[in-house]
């Protein structure tokens, strides 16, 4: 959604949620959405008949970004929803011949086989495997199907949500880093981070490609808190931890938490 504009895609999916929403209040049984990224649950949570139903979020883990909003809730229903969610393994074959895969590689080699965007939730990469989280109604044909990402045969495992937790690579990777800022300014704190001058920071910034919490801010000189997670295109993103304390000259000293890709 941009500048208050709805394009045909979001008002598709808005009148689907409305339509789920209603038919939980006319069925009276838990009823779950597709994978929505962050910035649609933001809107679809600004809906007066989203707002109204009572809903529940989730992706798998506690720190999933794509969450499938579920109609109705354990107080009102008198028992725990089980989100249609699966996780799914892909490892190399034979590891010692695999090459390097990410992110864009398991997702596109799941989209290649027809599968779309929003029954595929978030990816963990660990070194040349991933977990991904999938919607259950799809989860076995995307087992059954990917046998190659890029050039490397893989093998594909379903495995129950309940595992998630305990499993190592499904969290984050991230770096601490300390660095000193004239102020919590968003363009301040973006230039320390990523060693940028403020012109260049604030060009970013007028372009629309620094996000602050999945909405895009075009303010350089809003004030960030701590806990905000900013994102800048083609540099990547941060959690930021907020003033650590004063350096010798009077600067603040900031620390901030980089996702690594």
């Amino acid at each position: 959604m941009k500048g208050g504009a709805m394009d045909d895609k979001e008002e598709i999916l808005f009148s689907r949620l409305e339509d789920l929403a209603e038919k939980w209040e006319g069925r009276g049984i838990y009823v779950f959405s597709d994978f929505l990224s962050p910035e649609q649950a933001r809107a679809a949570l600004d809906l007066p008949v989203i707002r109204k139903t009572p809903h529940m979020l989730w992706g798998g883990l506690e720190y999933c970004e794509r969450k499938l909003i579920c109609f109705g809730t354990p107080e009102i229903m008198g028992y725990q929803p089980e989100f249609p969610i699966t996780l799914m393994r892909v490892r190399p074959a034979a590891e010692k011949f695999a090459q390097e895969l990410g992110h864009r590689d398991f997702l596109g080699a799941v989209m290649n086989l027809g599968v779309k965007r929003q029954v595929v939730g978030d990816i963990f990469v660990n070194g040349n495997s991933a977990y991904m989280f999938l919607k259950e109604s799809i989860a076995a044909f995307a087992a059954d199907n990917l046998n190659k990402v890029k050039n490397t045969p893989v093998k594909c495992e379903l495995l129950d949500c309940s595992v998630a937790e305990a499993l190592d690579g499904l969290r984050p990777k991230t770096e601490r880093m300390v660095c000193t800022a004239a102020s919590e300014r968003l363009d301040g704190v973006v230039s320390a981070v990523y060693n940028l001058s403020r012109g260049n920071t604030a060009q970013l910034i007028k372009a629309g490609l620094v996000q602050i919490n999945h909405r895009t801010s075009y303010d350089a000189a809003v004030l960030i808190k701590a806990g905000d997670l900013i994102s800048v295109r083609g540099r990547g993103r941060f959690i930021y931890n907020g003033v650590q304390g004063q350096s010798k000259k009077g600067r603040l000293r900031i620390s901030a938490e980089l996702y690594m890709s």
